[in-house]
């Protein structure tokens, strides 16, 4: 029986290497009928994968891009509306510093305490001005005494020499 199933065994795997003989002859082997289709598929789905995968990547470097892009505009935006604010503030305070500085240099010169100087706005320069009328008022003032004092002190120098 051993002998009867060995040469059966035989036949049959003559008998399959001559089918697959014939399908190679024939051009059909392994990557054709359906393993081949698999196959196939499979590559096709593989660089459909990748084409995929690669189009994702791009898509997030050009958002990442275009959001870089916009937070240097942002920025380049800031700063150049920080610098114009910072230019109008310092030309404000250098032409408001000038005008007290030429105001107390001519003050000195005219000895005319009755001048004021009248700087717009409310910040700290225009403050100092507020204040500095105030003094110079108060030293006209004293400048009034002063002098009445002294028209004073001269009629009664006279008297006192027409008296003597």
């Amino acid at each position: 029986m051993s002998a009867e199933l060995n040469t059966r065994l035989n036949e049959y795997n003559q008998g399959f290497n001559q089918y697959i003989y014939h399908l190679e002859t024939q051009g059909q082997h392994a990557s054709q009928g359906l393993k081949g289709k698999n196959n196939e598929l499979s590559k096709e789905l593989g660089e459909r994968f990748d084409k995929l995968y690669q189009h994702i990547n791009e898509q997030q470097a050009s958002t990442a891009q275009d959001y870089l892009r916009n937070i240097f505009i942002l920025i380049l935006a800031t700063s150049i509306l920080s610098l114009s604010v910072s230019f109008i503030i310092n030309r404000r305070m250098t032409f408001s510093l000038i005008a007290v500085t030429s105001f107390i240099k001519k003050l000195s010169k005219s000895e005319d305490f009755s001048e004021r100087l009248k700087l717009g706005g409310n910040d700290e320069l225009s403050q100092f001005s507020d204040d500095l009328g105030v003094l110079l008022s108060h030293v006209e003032t004293l400048i009034e005494r002063l002098s009445m004092a002294q028209k004073r002190l001269i009629e009664d120098a006279k008297m006192a020499s027409l008296a003597g």
